[in-house]
């Protein structure tokens, strides 16, 4: 009987290391879901606050200069799409403010519900 005590504690620790190790990649996964969420967040706040900045609601200077980067970039992107479009062919109008593209003729995005000049 010594034999079958022997297995069944040790089925018992094998089961409750793999509970432990569930409960683990449980929580990782709920830690990144957190994560994704926090980024989505920020991004949100970061337009808010680029609109705010555009608006001259919000002057700081650790934010303008992070609003100047962010111009930047964006007239990169711009020059760079510009670029992009001389070896594409026509392309679809894009929103002024969250660039996707949008239908030409409509008067405002779909995504964001910017005006489009449309």
């Amino acid at each position: 009987m010594a034999i079958w005590d022997s297995i069944r504690k040790g089925v018992g620790q094998v089961a409750a290391d793999v509970s432990r190790s569930a409960e683990g990649l449980k929580i990782q996964t709920d830690i990144s879901a957190a994560e994704t969420e926090l980024e989505r967040v920020y991004a949100q706040a970061g337009k808010r606050a680029r609109e705010l900045w555009r608006e001259r609601k919000v002057v700081d200077a650790d934010l303008d200069l992070l609003m100047r980067q962010v111009g930047d970039i964006e007239a990169e992107i711009d020059e760079l799409r510009r670029k992009s479009f001389g070896m594409q062919g026509p392309r679809k109008p894009v929103c002024p403010e969250c660039k996707q593209e949008v239908v030409e003729g409509v008067k405002f995005c779909g995504n964001c519900g910017a005006k489009t000049g449309g």
